[in-house]
């Protein structure tokens, strides 16, 4: 009898071992799906394409041009996407804060400009009738008064009184692309008006 209780304190312990390394076995095998990995899978959404939006930056900026922005974005991100404002750059009158909306143009003005505070829409001109005549619409050069030219973005009373003093003092323009020779005028400034102006012919 005693050796018989002897035998069964010995067989227990392996039987219970055995039980326990099978239940582990099955229970690793449970979490091991033979693809390697191990634990629970998590998977995350897969990521939405985010709209895109297409600014206009004008004016007294390093590298004026079309930009994308992202919906959110400020002006002040259109303003560093298009390099940055020059040293000639009035960002007082423009609102850095406001959000960019698609289409926009965000026009920088010089510090010898007029101040227009809170640019955050596309710039409409709107030019008085005298200077409608031809190209659509479109100014003039040539023709144009001070008051007429300061409706052009980027041109206050000082570059518009320094164009028609040019062309008292010089001549005509016989392009657009002349207007940068004016004293005040440069690439930027030529660029932001360059769809809204010709150099019509004056009557000899």
């Amino acid at each position: 009898m005693d050796a018989f209780k002897r035998a069964a304190l010995i067989t227990l312990p392996i039987l219970l071992v055995v039980t326990l390394s099978a239940g582990g076995l099955i229970l690793y095998r449970g979490l091991d799906d033979g693809s390697g990995s191990r634990g629970v899978e998590i998977r995350l959404p897969a990521p939405t394409n985010q709209p895109t939006l297409k600014v206009y930056v004008s004016g007294e900026v390093a590298a004026p041009g079309v930009y994308v922005a992202a919906p959110g974005d400020r002006v002040e991100d259109a303003v560093a996407a298009a390099g940055g404002p020059l040293q000639s750059a009035q960002l007082s009158c423009v609102n850095l804060a406001a959000r960019v909306s698609d289409g926009a143009q965000y026009h920088v003005p010089s510090v010898d400009d007029d101040c227009m505070p809170g640019i955050s829409e596309p710039a409409a001109v709107d030019p008085p009738e005298a200077a409608q005549q031809g190209q659509e619409g479109k100014i003039d050069l040539n023709s144009a008064s001070a008051e007429e030219l300061q409706a052009l973005p980027g041109i206050g009373e000082v570059k518009a009184n320094a164009i028609v003093t040019y062309r008292n003092e010089v001549g005509t323009f016989s392009s657009v692309e002349e207007v940068v020779e004016v004293h005040g005028i440069g690439p930027a400034t030529l660029n932001a008006i360059a769809d809204l102006v010709y150099a019509g012919r004056v009557a000899e």
